[in-house]
């Protein structure tokens, strides 16, 4: 996984490229207020560690914007030469 990120400052703008590796997922459940359900995506790299929070409409709508693409890596094959 790569992470990048445009950090705005006072005076100018930063970009950070960071790879790393997904280490754990973390799903936060209330069960008095489901609707602020969170998932949060635990990741590091080299450089760089962090998480990254997901309500879960905002992960529905990711995983709704990825589907049709992973439709089309189930159909693909692999030709040999």
């Amino acid at each position: 996984m790569r992470i990048r990120i445009k950090k705005q400052g006072l005076l100018h703008s930063r970009r950070i490229d960071a790879p790393g590796m997904i280490e754990n997922v973390v799903v936060h459940e209330d069960f008095l207020h489901p609707e602020q359900r969170i998932v949060a995506l635990y990741f590091r790299g080299e450089n760089a560690s962090g998480i990254m929070h997901f309500t879960y409409p905002e992960l529905a709508q990711l995983l709704k914007s990825l589907k049709p693409g992973l439709s089309l890596v189930k159909k693909s094959k692999i030709l040999k030469e």
